[in-house]
């Protein structure tokens, strides 16, 4: 009976070490960089930067005011404790035709990239695409009304990633309004196993091989 306790005991330790799942940091919009909501209009977004911002060269990603026309009594999906519509400078977000990128980075130092995943959901006036370094996910939606799903489970790299989000504000009235909204429901990934962890795993399949013979004798 000891001897199934310890191979139990071993086996158990290193499956935890090799199987934890932790999530890693990454924020949806409308979040200062410690994670707190942000409530005030205009507030600079802590997260997510305008790498590609065809109406000036602002780089700050700013929460749109939620009273306002297209978010307030607009037809843009309205705000809950989870995100928040950012966007360029002024109430209504309003900037020229093209398309602006909003990124952000991530650090998975200390994690396996091949063991990473990321679901949420997502909207954007008027359409959206999303790249994870760089390479389209395959992961867009059209649309401002509703938030769509999205999940990437392949694509991720050792140490810093970043998540970026081209949004296009097509040609209409000039400025018109133009926004994004990205919300995370998980972000986990399987924690770089270390030497020992392997140690505990070896320990464990030595002492059930010598159990085994054991009983084979």
């Amino acid at each position: 009976m000891r001897r199934i306790v310890f191979i139990g005991a071993c086996l158990w330790a290193a499956c935890g070490a090799l199987s934890a799942t932790p999530a890693f940091t990454l924020y949806g919009t409308g979040f200062n960089n410690s994670g707190t909501l942000l409530i005030t209009a205009g507030a600079i977004d802590g997260n997510f930067t305008l790498t590609v911002n065809p109406d000036s060269t602002d780089t700050n990603a700013y929460l749109v005011d939620s009273s306002a026309f297209p978010l307030g009594a607009g037809p843009w999906v309205p705000d809950n404790a989870n995100s928040g519509w950012i966007g360029l400078a002024s109430a209504q977000s309003s900037g020229v035709a093209g398309t602006y990128t909003y990124q952000e980075t991530f650090d998975l130092t200390g994690l396996d990239p091949t063991t990473a995943q990321i679901t949420g959901q997502f909207a954007a006036d008027n359409r959206v695409e999303m790249f994870l370094n760089g390479v389209d996910t395959g992961s867009g939606v059209v649309g401002f009304a509703a938030l769509v799903p999205f999940s990437i489970n392949s694509g991720f790299q050792a140490g810093l990633n970043t998540i970026s989000f081209a949004v296009v504000n097509d040609p209409g009235a000039s400025p018109n309004p133009t926004g994004l909204r990205v919300e995370i429901d998980s972000a986990t990934a399987q924690l770089t196993p270390e030497p020992a962890s392997f140690g505990f795993m070896g320990l464990g399949l030595a002492a059930i091989g010598i159990v085994g013979r054991r009983l084979r004798s």
